[in-house]
């Protein structure tokens, strides 16, 4: 008899887990990143086990009536090439069918994520090092940096709608929040100029989302 394998919706524990394997495969995740994208959409990510076992997951989280975005798609290694995957991945997509989905797509992956209906929009740069310290850094003539928090929420949500296709409310007000945050705005003119949010990971921190 085939092992019995089942796609069913990820509960809060298994956030953990998912975390743990994203460090695995060197995605540096921040350390309450799934938490924030659980509480957004908490049917947003998907599991797929084996004998119970979880083996495969993908994110498929849905901001407003027709925007979506898709990560975190996994197989555990051993299991890799036997199809687990790309049912992972279809019962993901149909989750979100019918609206716009972004993805981050590493190079190897790029002709399958072409065969199912994705185009490449852009590329993506990291860069890695030691900042100077606050001190060092003054901010422009004019421009005033204040923690997020103390803005007027929905001025910071207009900002981010500028940037992000669809409103998405209740992530960006986890997302400045969350444990191990620092959210910056800049703040000039009486308009909000910018907004940056330092998160802590597994390894170094990072930086998103950056606006000016």
């Amino acid at each position: 008899m085939p092992n019995p394998f089942e796609i069913t919706a990820a509960r809060a524990e298994d956030i953990v887990t998912l975390g743990e394997w994203a460090h695995e495969e060197s995605w540096n995740p921040g350390l309450h990143d799934g938490g924030v994208f659980f509480a957004t959409d908490p049917g947003g990510f998907l599991f797929g086990r084996l004998d119970g076992e979880p083996v495969t997951s993908v994110s498929v989280v849905r901001y407003g009536s027709d925007h979506g975005f898709l990560g975190f798609y996994l197989t555990r290694p051993h299991l890799r090439g036997q199809g687990y995957g790309l049912r992972t991945w279809q019962a993901g997509t149909a989750r979100l069918a019918g609206r716009t989905v972004g993805l981050d797509g590493v190079p190897a992956q790029q002709d399958n994520y072409r065969r199912s209906g994705f185009r490449t929009c852009w590329s993506n740069a990291r860069f890695e090092g030691t900042p100077p310290p606050p001190q060092d850094v003054a901010p422009p003539p004019g421009i005033e940096l204040v923690d997020a928090r103390s803005v007027p929420f929905d001025l910071l949500a207009a900002y981010d709608r500028r940037y992000f296709p669809a409103a998405r409310d209740t992530f960006l007000a986890s997302w400045i929040t969350a444990p191990g945050r620092t959210a910056l705005a800049a703040v000039g003119d009486g308009r909000l100029q910018g907004l940056a949010v330092l998160r802590a990971c597994r390894a170094a921190s990072r930086i998103g989302p950056l606006y000016a």
